[in-house]
């Protein structure tokens, strides 16, 4: 017994010793890529090496975590087809020219537990693209939560369909967290509705709140245009700002005549049942 006893003490004290040098771990690090080819794993977890080019879109629900570290991604096509639950995007720039909605084309299903995350992500790609879209998620397609922190648009995007700086549709309930988030970015569309933030809540539940956020970038639509949010139209919407500064030009493009279509600093059109708040917020639109 004695001797089976001094066999267990010796082997949990070498794997004690092995810890600090990595052999013996209980989690598994980040994966460091140099190319974008090297994100096969939906729920993977990895983190850039080095500046990458983003070539080709990953079809998958990207339900993992992409740690930029810093560095440069230049998109040449959509990066992700769906984020969904628990993924984490985070700390990179990305710059291109496209014509397609260059980082994440739909928004899945998430919870206010695992929700998709979005932080430290500058986008400078100007991007054309015929149909909704956006510089951050052109579509929320699945009941979702997003939470986005310090991001930025700087990219020029135009658009045939709804078109936002960060979310260009949305079709399904939503709860959205900006944190100090801007747009630069000039916001434009052919036919539809244009927000510097959110070009349009159609059609769900939304709670929908911005805090220390600012348009800057002027937004051009063919009916509703504002500098955050251009038109709610969902049932029980609450789009809340709290210390947001709107003060980028608007124009209305419209050709029909009709008085309902309108520009604001902040939202421009909200279906009745939802309301509207604000706290310490200022509109400057030239």
């Amino acid at each position: 017994m004695k001797k089976i006893l001094s066999i267990v003490i010796a082997l949990t004290m070498i794997m004690a010793m092995l810890v600090p040098f990595g052999i013996y771990a209980s989690a598994a690090g980040p994966q460091v890529i140099t190319s974008w080819a090297e994100i096969t794993d939906a729920k993977g977890n990895y983190k850039l090496g080095a500046d990458i080019t983003a070539d080709a879109t990953f079809a998958s629900t990207f339900k993992g975590t992409l740690d930029g570290d810093g560095h440069t991604i230049t998109v040449q096509n959509t990066m992700f087809a769906k984020v969904g639950e628990g993924a984490t995007l985070k700390n990179f720039v990305l710059e291109g020219t496209v014509t397609c909605a260059p980082f994440i084309k739909s928004a899945v299903k998430a919870t206010s537990e695992a929700p998709i995350t979005i932080d430290n992500v500058i986008s400078n790609v100007d991007a054309n693209f015929a149909d909704n879209h956006a510089a951050f998620v052109a579509e929320i397609t699945e009941d979702t939560c997003i939470v986005m922190t310090d991001c930025v648009n700087n990219g020029d995007l135009s658009a045939t369909k709804q078109v936002g700086g960060f979310i260009g549709w949305t079709v399904k309930s939503a709860t959205v967290i900006f944190d100090g988030c801007v747009n630069n970015g000039a916001i434009y569309t052919s036919k539809d509705h244009a927000g510097g933030f959110i070009g349009c809540l159609e059609g769900g539940k939304y709670n929908i709140t911005f805090n220390s956020c600012a348009n800057f970038g002027s937004v051009e639509g063919s009916s509703e245009a504002a500098g955050f949010v251009a038109f709610a139209s969902g049932s029980g919407c609450t789009v809340t700002f709290n210390d947001c500064y709107s003060a980028g030009a608007l124009k209305n493009n419209t050709s029909k005549g009709d008085e309902k279509y309108s520009c604001s600093g902040f939202i421009a059109r909200l279906k009745t049942g939802s309301s509207v708040i604000m706290n310490d917020c200022l509109s400057n639109v030239p």
